[in-house]
Parts: C-alpha cells; structure tokens; sequence
C-alpha cells in the first residue's frame, strides 16, 4: 500500500469537498507526510 498516495487523495477530496480550487503545502513537515520528501539522499 502507499501510505503517501492515499494521504493525497484524502486531501484531493477534503479540498474539493471545501469548495477549493488549490491547496499550498509549505510546512517541510506536511511536505514530508503527504509525499516522503526528506530531502535526504
């Protein structure tokens, strides 16, 4: 299972459901939960 696609598709349908057409992520934690960018190698 990847963990990442469902966290984004959750969000896809919480932002659509909120009537948004956009959803900035700036937070390098949120970042990271949403799609396992660390930055790391």
């Amino acid at each position: 299972m990847d963990y990442y696609l469902t966290r984004r598709d959750k969000l896809r349908r919480a932002v659509k459901k909120a009537g948004a057409d956009a959803l900035l992520v700036t937070n390098f934690t949120n970042v990271t939960y949403l799609s396992g960018f660390s930055g790391d190698d």
